[in-house]
């Protein structure tokens, strides 16, 4: 079971300009000679006085097949003992890993905002976050595919948050899931939508395939590539509540050392509303396909 962990702090951020490092860096996390990792949440001063290192204990997804049960957590028992000690996963979180409809949530326990998100396991691309902020540090449990690995969601990102005061957050992380899924939902859906087409004008001229069920398995599989992304859809609208929430939650938590300074929450809030709106118009086309469909079936039969 393959572990690595990655740690980046504001004094790093800060000396590249506030961007991430164009090519992010994991390293193996041994065995408990690096329980320091997991435990020691050393503030970082040598940039300024609210200086906090971010940490990710990430792993690559368990291979399953589909309709098997879902796969058990990928920590060894005693890291696991560990990082739920420390806060980075809670019980819900082990709920909602093993679920295969996916979800998220913004949630606060003993000072601290836990974030938690997992993208539907469906067969198609993957991501989990645990993330737990307090007032020390941010850290949190990452398990994806390549399509979220930290290099395509991080690599060169410009961090927005430079607020002297406040601790940072790392909720860029779980926003730049949500960009990355909207996207790959739409272009999913427009694939979709275009072989509907295609087999549209073909049963309009009355080129029907009957042999072995051709066209009967054909709209069988728009339906459930239908439902499927159904589900991706409405897993994006939970997770874009979530991240307003959270943003409002990490606001309140320490409102005294804002100081009226909110624009980088207004402008998160901006652009997690954005992304709902280009969700909630991929939505509308997901709701006229079911319908186009059955027209199909009735041509067909």
């Amino acid at each position: 079971m393959a572990l690595r962990k990655f740690t980046i702090s504001d004094s790093e951020l800060g000396h590249n300009n506030w961007r991430f490092p164009t090519q992010i860096k994991l390293r193996p996390l041994r065995n408990l000679d690096d329980e320091d990792f997991l435990v020691n949440h050393k503030i970082d001063r040598s940039y300024d006085d609210s200086t906090v290192r971010f940490k990710l204990l990430v792993a690559d997804p368990p291979i399953t097949r589909r309709n098997s049960n879902s796969p058990p957590l990928p920590l060894p028992d005693d890291v696991r003992e560990i990082v739920k000690k420390e806060g980075w996963i809670l019980d819900e979180y082990e709920h909602l890993w093993s679920r295969d409809g996916g979800g998220s949530a913004s949630l606060t326990s003993h000072n601290t905002l836990i974030f938690i998100l997992q993208t539907p396991r469906d067969g198609g691309s993957f991501s989990s976050l645990s993330l737990a902020r307090n007032v020390l540090q941010c850290g949190g449990f990452y398990c994806a595919d390549e399509n979220y690995s930290l290099n395509a969601l991080l690599a060169d990102v410009k961090y927005e948050n430079k607020h002297r005061k406040v601790p940072k957050d790392f909720a860029i992380l779980p926003f730049n899931i949500l960009v990355q899924h909207v996207d790959e939902t739409l272009r999913q859906v427009q694939i979709l939508s275009r072989d509907i087409t295609t087999t549209e004008l073909r049963l309009s001229d009355g080129d029907i395939s009957l042999e072995e069920n051709g066209d009967y398995k054909l709209l069988n599989r728009f339906n459930i590539e239908q439902l499927r992304l159904q589900r991706r859809s409405n897993f994006e609208t939970e997770l874009g509540r979530n991240l307003q929430k959270y943003l409002d939650e990490y606001h309140k938590m320490w409102p005294n050392l804002w100081e009226g300074d909110t624009s980088y929450i207004d402008d998160m809030q901006e652009k997690v509303e954005q992304q709902m709106r280009y969700s909630e118009q991929v939505r509308v086309d997901l709701e006229i396909i079911p319908r186009r469909i059955k027209n199909q079936s009735k041509a067909v039969g």
